[in-house]
C-alpha cells in the first residue's frame, strides 16, 4: 500500500544584505536585500551585514576651549588643526595657538606661497583672514581681504565666502595667484541668479564641461553653482532646488561630490544637476524629524570610499543622528556616533576623525574598537519580510545561519507582520577564539579547536507562518579581529557580530 511522502521540503537562501534601510516604502514591497530598521550596523561590498566599530580618544586631553567646532587635516603641515570654542589648536597640544574673539566657525585652507612651505589659510567671520606656519600667526593685513567661514584653494588662488556684510552673503572673493595675503577690491562675483541667499559652502568640483572648463562648486542652502573662471568667477547654476546645509557638508568621494542638505543626501559630478541618494530614506528628512533650525550643524566627512554624515534630531541643539553612505552601492544606514564635524588625517595613515557634539574639547577617532570611547554599543538589523510559499501557510522546519559573534546576540523570528514578539533564540555563531587552558574547552567554554573566521549555527522548531522577519540585536563593547591580509601584519578588528546569509528549510502546508 502506497504511502505519502508528504509535501517535499524547500530551500530559501538569502546571502545579500546590501539594500541598507528603507523608510520610504511599505515593508511588504522591500527589495530582498533591504531592511525596515537598523541601527549601528555597516555593509561589506558583497552583502553582508554587521555590528558597525566604534572610536576612541584622538586627543589623550580635551582641548580647554569648548566645544569643537571644525577639524581640518593641513596635508603640508602633517597635523590635525582643531577649533575648540574660540580657540585653535594643532596636534594634540593643549596649548592653543589662535584665539579669536567669538567661538564662531572658522574655515581652513591648505595653500601655496612663496618661500620654501606651504601656509594654513584660516577665516572667520568676524576677525577676518590669517595664516599660519606652523609656529606663527600673521593677519592678512590688506584691506579688502575677505571675512567670513568657507575658504578654499583652488588653481592657485584662495576663494572665500560667508562674508556677513550687508549685502554680501552671495559673494564669492578671491585672492591674487599663488598669494594669499592680496586681494582686489573688484576680485569676487555674487551668484545672484536664483536670489541673493547666503553662500554657505564652497567644494572642489570633479571633471571638465563641454568647453574642457575645470570647475569649482559654490551652494547654497538651496542651490548649487559650479564656478567655471578662476579669474572673473564666471558661474553656471547646476541645480535651483538643492544645495547644501552648511560650510561643513559636502565631501567628495567617488568621483562625485556628496551634500547632505534638508532635503537629503545629493550628489553632483559638477556638470549635472543634484541626484538624489537618499531617497529611501525621505521619511527622515522632515521638520519633524530633524532640526532645520540648526541647518549649520550638518556635518560630512569620508574615509576608504565611504561618506559619513552627522544631523540633530527634531529639537535636538548638537548633532545626535549619523548616517553612513556607500557611494557606488548607495546603500545607507543609520548610526549614533554622530559628530560635530569630521575631518581625513593623512599622516602615513589614513582615518577618519570627528568632534564630539557633547564632550567639551574632545575629538575622537572613529571605525576603532567595539565600543564609543569604551561604552557600549546597541545594535540591530532586522530583513526585509519574506513569503517563502508566496503567501501560503508555511511550516518553518529549520533554518542554518552563516555568520560570527564575539559572545552572543539574540535573534527574533518574527511572523505574519507581527511588530512585536515572535520566536526568541540565542546567536553564537563560531566564537572560538579564546584563551585555552586545560581539558576540553576554551575559557569562554567552547569546545577546544581551531578558531574559524565564520561558522554555521542552525535554528529549529520555527513553527508555521505565512510570513518571517529576521531581527538580530545585540549590546556590547566587545569588538572582533578579522583575518591577515597577505597572512602577515596585524589583523583588522570587525564589529562583534556579522550575518553572512541563511538556509531556511521549509515546507508548504497550502490554505
Amino acid at each position: 500500500m502506497a504511502v505519502s511522502a508528504g509535501p517535499r521540503p524547500q530551500i530559501l537562501r538569502i546571502r545579500d544584505a546590501s539594500g541598507g534601510l528603507n523608510l520610504r516604502d511599505a515593508q511588504v514591497s522591500l527589495a530582498p536585500n533591504e531592511s525596515p530598521d537598523t541601527w549601528n550596523c555597516t555593509m561589506d561590498e558583497r552583502g553582508a551585514v554587521g555590528k558597525r566599530l566604534g572610536y576612541e580618544k584622538q586627543n589623550p586631553d580635551p582641548y580647554g576651549g569648548g566645544f569643537v567646532k571644525n577639524e581640518f587635516y593641513w596635508e603640508s603641515g602633517q597635523v590635525l588643526i582643531t577649533q575648540a570654542g574660540a580657540k585653535l589648536y594643532k596636534s594634540n597640544s593643549t596649548t592653543e595657538f589662535k584665539t579669536f574673539t567669538t567661538s564662531a566657525r572658522c574655515g581652513f585652507a591648505d595653500f601655496l606661497v612663496s618661500g620654501p612651505a606651504n601656509r594654513l589659510y584660516f577665516i572667520h567671520p568676524i576677525d577676518g583672514l590669517f595664516h599660519y606656519d606652523g609656529t606663527t600667526v600673521t593677519a592678512v593685513g590688506d584691506p579688502d581681504a575677505p571675512k567670513g567661514d568657507v575658504l578654499l584653494a583652488w588653481q592657485n588662488k584662495l576663494f572665500a565666502a560667508g562674508n556677513p556684510g550687508t549685502g554680501a552673503g552671495p559673494r564669492v572673493s578671491w585672492s591674487a595667484l599663488a598669494d594669499g595675503t592680496t586681494w582686489g577690491a573688484s576680485d569676487y562675483n555674487d551668484l545672484r541668479e536664483k536670489d541673493g541667499e547666503k553662500v554657505v559652502c564652497l567644494a572642489g568640483s570633479s571633471g571638465v564641461d563641454v568647453q574642457g572648463r575645470q570647475g569649482m562648486i559654490a551652494c547654497k542652502l538651496e542651490s548649487a553653482y559650479r564656478i567655471i573662471d578662476s579669474a572673473t568667477g564666471e558661474y553656471v547654476t547646476l541645480d535651483t532646488a538643492v544645495g547644501a546645509a552648511s560650510a561643513l557638508a559636502a565631501v567628495n568621494a567617488n568621483g562625485r561630490t556628496y551634500v547632505i542638505s534638508q532635503a537629503g543626501i545629493f550628489s553632483t559630478d559638477g556638470l549635472s544637476p543634484m541626484r538624489e541618494e537618499s531617497e529611501r530614506l525621505r521619511p527622515l528628512f522632515t521638520p519633524g524629524r530633524l532640526n532645520f533650525a540648526q541647518l549649520a550643524l550638518f556635518a560630512a566627512g569620508t574615509v576608504n570610499g565611504r561618506c559619513y554624515f552627522s544631523v540633530p534630531q527634531a529639537a535636538a541643539t548638537e548633532n545626535d543622528l549619523a548616517f553612513e553612505l556607500h557611494p557606488k552601492q548607495k546603500w545607507i544606514v543609520p548610526r549614533s556616533d554622530a559628530m560635530s564635524c569630521y575631518a581625513t588625517y593623512g599622516k602615513n595613515d589614513e582615518y577618519l576623525v570627528g568632534g564630539s557634539p557633547a564632550v567639551t574639547g574632545q575629538v575622537y577617532r572613529l571605525l576603532k574598537t567595539g565600543g564609543d570611547d569604551t561604552a557600549a554599543i546597541a545594535s540591530r538589523w532586522q530583513s526585509r519580510w519574506f513569503e517563502p510559499a508566496d503567501g501560503l501557510l508555511a511550516s518553518l522546519l529549520e533554518m542554518q545561519i552563516l555568520g560570527r559573534t564575539e559572545g552572543q546576540a539574540d535573534l527574533t523570528i518574527r511572523k505574519d507582520y507581527d511588530a512585536s514578539g515572535g520566536e526568541s533564540r540565542t546567536l553564537d555563531i563560531g566564537a572560538s577564539l579564546g584563551e585555552w587552558d586545560t581539558g576540553l574547552l576554551w575559557d569562554d567554554g567552547h569546545l577546544w579547536g581551531p578558531a574559524k573566521i565564520q561558522e554555521y549555527q542552525k535554528v529549529y522548531s520555527l513553527g508555521t507562518c505565512r510570513a518571517f522577519s529576521l531581527i538580530v540585536e545585540e549590546t556590547s563593547a566587545l569588538v572582533g579581529t578579522g583575518t591577515q591580509y597577505l597572512q602577515q601584519g596585524t589583523a583588522p578588528e570587525v564589529g562583534a557580530w556579522a550575518i553572512y546569509g541563511w538556509d531556511l528549510k521549509y515546507t508548504t502546508l497550502g490554505g
